[in-house]
């Protein structure tokens, strides 16, 4: 289920809203059901703010911040015992991973806010963006003693963040009808931590 509210004002300022329901056969029946939203927004500030003479520098000017949440369920046939077939006739091979009773889905929930900027009628421009992400609620394998009968037992567990800049640059050397020469180059940096 998923629904979907897009708002502008004068065609500059932008707010787009979404939420969206799943329910995942693969999750126990008690937590299959999970809602996870988003929200972003933009502002064009050349076409809200009258930059007079400056305009002739700044050609186009643009910020933008987003929050979105995102569940994951997991694989199939861990909620129950489902025995495989054996190469003997009538025989099943035994699942090796013990269906979890209390399983939830991930759930990664991310910050962005970034700028784009271009001058002097296009010719240079810079995009920088820095942003985080956060899961938990991790869905693991663990291993457990082949004496219990199995050999695997799932569960969530942990959290990670994952955090960083991003800084994007280009200039047009040279632009004619016939011919189109720009240098651009990006610089990067994340890091991944992980906080239990």
């Amino acid at each position: 289920l998923y629904g979907l509210i897009q708002l502008n004002y004068k065609r500059a300022l932008f707010l787009d809203i979404t939420g969206r329901n799943d329910w995942s056969s693969t999750l126990p029946k008690d937590n299959c059901s999970y809602f996870f939203p988003s929200a972003s927004t933009s502002v064009v500030l050349n076409d809200l703010i009258n930059f007079g003479d400056i305009h002739r520098y700044i050609s186009f000017a643009k910020l933008r911040a987003s929050w979105a949440q995102v569940g994951i369920d997991t694989n199939p046939y861990y909620t129950g015992y489902y025995y495989s077939n054996s190469e003997w006739p009538g025989g099943g091979t035994q699942p090796t991973v013990i269906p979890p009773k209390s399983l939830k889905p991930e759930m990664v929930t991310s910050y962005e806010v970034g700028a784009d900027l271009r001058f002097m009628e296009n010719k240079f421009g810079i995009d920088f963006a820095f942003y985080t992400s956060t899961s938990k609620d991790l869905i693991v394998q663990v291993p457990i003693p082949q004496s219990t009968g199995a050999q695997q037992y799932l569960y969530n567990a942990g959290k990670i963040r994952n955090k960083g800049f991003e800084l994007a640059a280009y200039y047009n050397v040279m632009k004619s009808k016939d011919f189109d020469w720009k240098v651009s180059a990006t610089w990067s940096k994340n890091i991944n931590e992980v906080l239990y």
